[in-house]
């Protein structure tokens, strides 16, 4: 029973240390390229999008000896995460949009 504590403890620790690390690539990227993440548009989305897309690590001192391999599976997971709400996005305009003028949805 211990050593399940134990792990389960560990799990948590590699966890949030993972979460971090994707706040602060998160972070960094948006602030360097002026994206505001608390009011974002479907095209500041995008933008950093593609901006994780092209990411070059080297060109960011925050990132000094961090495995390139933790920041591209990050970044792997940030564009998965951003794509989705950008799906959202579009879809919920669209339905705003069916809403505002239904006969130009059919």
């Amino acid at each position: 029973m211990g050593d399940v504590l134990i792990m389960d403890s560990e799990l948590k620790q590699e966890s949030k240390f993972y979460r971090d690390f994707e706040d602060k690539l998160l972070h960094v990227i948006a602030k360097a390229h002026v994206i505001n993440l608390s009011c974002m548009s479907k095209g500041e989305a995008m933008r950093l999008v593609a901006h994780l897309e092209n990411l070059n690590p080297e060109k960011y001192p925050e990132f000094y000896g961090v495995s390139k391999s933790l920041i591209n599976v990050t970044s792997s997971n940030l564009i998965v995460t951003l794509n989705n709400t950008i799906q959202k996005m579009s879809s919920s305009l669209s339905a705003r949009l069916a809403l505002i003028n239904p006969e130009n949805t059919r």
